[in-house]
């Protein structure tokens, strides 16, 4: 009996000492993300921040800092919503990719096989190696070639898509990587095979399934309320409400979507999603998306190119990854995946040290996001604090 109480002694002991120093950790995280995060508030280069980095053992840090909206005097809260812009692709990706799960289509399917429009699609200077073969995959990687006829404002996206297919190639595909508008043409064909809205079909195939109640093109009026406002640089090194009639207006339940950058979301949902892909699919027991789908998503499609907005980096199917980890990326591992937004908004998932890092701010015209300050100094104060 002393010996069955004894080794329940050990038991408790050793998961106090366990609880007691993640709570260290965590302490010591918030205390070192959070000093980085104020630093650049009182540099005026954001107004705040919400911050979240997991691991294999769940949340482990999740922050708010600074202001939502200075003007109204609006608190940062760990569940304000964020424009996440260029993050959007991720989801627009995996929804795709679901539908190949279920057999109504491959990536390596002609997109004329699904929008007729794009039959005989030219390029702009015919290299006279015969017909185009534009396939799904070359638009989810950026290496399409694809042009986007000039809006006054969002189009449906079947009127986006017969305007590019009426527009001639900027290379053969699969040649480059230029980042373009192709989730457009993406989203129409998720339309098409799915006889569903591009919304609907999203909602039905992510949404639902992983429990995203913060994620949408449209906000309702409860959740306009906690939407950070974005800012830009103002005179005298000061920031400024954006002056962009997009950030400006908080979108509304009929906002047509924009499947290159129009997603709103929370640092929960974002973290959600992203812990669902380094699960390999799984979510709550469930299988989301399959296995092969995510190392799809997840395999250099840019290789020998020069892709991504930072060095060392390559593209899958709607993913940046890390391929060469440096300046911004040097505390990450090689094979990191995830995105940029052009709002400031950055998420990547580290495959190797089991990490997501989520950082969400709301700011525009100070250059490129994925190269940030803001960006560097969050990860690194994650990775240094985590162990």
């Amino acid at each position: 009996m002393l010996m069955k109480h004894s080794v329940i002694f050990t038991l408790l002991t050793t998961l106090a000492l366990a609880v007691h120093s993640s709570a260290q950790e965590h302490s010591a995280m918030d205390q070192a993300v959070g000093t980085e995060m104020k630093s650049f508030i009182d540099q005026q280069q954001i107004a705040g921040a919400v911050t979240l980095v997991a691991d294999s053992r769940g949340v482990i840090h999740h922050q708010a800092i600074g202001m939502a909206s200075i003007e109204n005097e609006q608190a940062m809260r760990t569940d304000s919503l964020f424009r996440i812009a260029s993050l959007t692709k991720n989801f627009v990706a995996a929804s795709l990719m679901t539908l190949q799960d279920q057999g109504k289509l491959n990536i390596n399917d002609l997109v004329a096989t699904h929008l007729p429009e794009f039959e005989g699609i030219g390029l702009k200077k015919d290299d006279g190696k015969g017909p185009v073969d534009l396939r799904i995959w070359h638009l989810l990687s950026h290496t399409s070639g694809v042009n986007y006829p000039k809006y006054t404002a969002i189009p449906p996206l079947k009127t986006a898509s017969v305007g590019m297919a009426k527009l001639d190639l900027n290379f053969r595909p699969g040649s480059q990587w230029k980042y373009s508008k192709g989730m457009a043409v993406v989203a129409r064909i998720i339309e098409v095979a799915s006889g569903m809205t591009f919304e609907a079909y999203v909602e039905k195939s992510l949404y639902a399934p992983l429990g995203l109640t913060d994620t949408g093109f449209g906000l309702t009026e409860a959740q306009g309320k906690r939407l950070a406002t974005t800012y830009e640089p103002g005179p005298n090194k000061t920031i400024i409400p954006a002056s962009s009639s997009y950030f400006a207006t908080p979108p509304g339940k009929a906002t047509l979507p924009r499947p290159s950058g129009g997603l709103i979301s929370s640092a929960n949902d974002l973290h959600t999603f992203y812990a669902m892909l380094l699960n390999q699919g799984m979510h709550d027991g469930k299988q989301v998306l399959s296995k092969q789908s995510v190392e799809l998503l997840l395999k250099s499609r840019t290789d020998g190119m020069n892709a991504g907005f930072v060095p060392g980096s390559a593209y899958g199917l709607g993913f940046g990854l890390v391929k060469e980890p440096q300046g911004v990326t040097a505390m990450l591992n090689p094979g990191t995946f995830g995105h940029g937004g052009g709002s400031g908004a950055q998420a990547w998932v580290d495959p190797l040290s089991k990490r997501v890092y989520i950082l969400l701010i709301q700011r525009t015209k100070f250059g490129n996001s994925d190269a940030s300050e803001v960006r560097k100094k969050f990860q690194q104060a994650a990775a240094d604090q985590a162990r």
